[in-house]
């Protein structure tokens, strides 16, 4: 049986895209087919697809994918999942914030960079995901260090800064 896998899913629901991924790591003839498939993830975990591919591998016939396109598929998969795994924000960092010998537009300027920083380190592939409703740690995580820094800048403009202060570094 051949299966489509440049069309999506009409039902619109990641668990039905599981199922049809799961379908195509199952039956399909040609290694692009699983590859492509490995390489957009479409599984809330990595058992499900490395126990298809690894039972793919133990009953190898001649008439099936070979053996190292299977194993590249398992590689991508374990790839993907470490990257949309990883803690991509560092929990230790907080905004600098304008003194003696650092200015309010210098302070401003360095947030922005940083959280610049952090937020480039998430992948499309995890973006991805999170937008198609499986979990992705880093897309996670970046979210709540944003909130978190944005927090700490309410707090420090509501109790610490001047709004003259404030409306001249939001003017740079």
């Amino acid at each position: 049986m051949q299966h489509p896998v440049s069309e999506t899913s009409t039902h619109g629901n990641a668990i039905y895209w599981e199922d049809e991924a799961c379908e195509i790591l199952r039956d399909s003839t040609t290694a692009k087919d699983i590859l492509l498939v490995c390489s957009y993830f479409p599984f809330p975990h990595l058992d499900i697809p490395l126990a298809i591919l690894s039972s793919r591998r133990t009953q190898h016939s001649s008439t099936d994918v070979d053996v190292l396109g299977l194993c590249k598929a398992e590689e991508t998969l374990r790839r993907i999942a470490t990257e949309c795994n990883s803690c991509s924000w560092n929990w230790n960092w907080s905004p600098p914030f304008a003194s003696s010998t650092m200015g309010p537009t210098r302070a401003a300027n360095d947030t922005d960079k940083d959280l610049l920083t952090f937020a480039s380190k998430v992948t499309f592939m995890a973006l991805e995901r999170k937008a198609c409703g499986l979990s992705s740690r880093a897309v996670e995580d970046i979210f709540n260090g944003l909130t978190h820094v944005r927090r700490l800048l309410e707090y420090r403009f509501s109790e610490l800064v001047s709004k003259e202060e404030y409306e001249k570094v939001e003017k740079v």
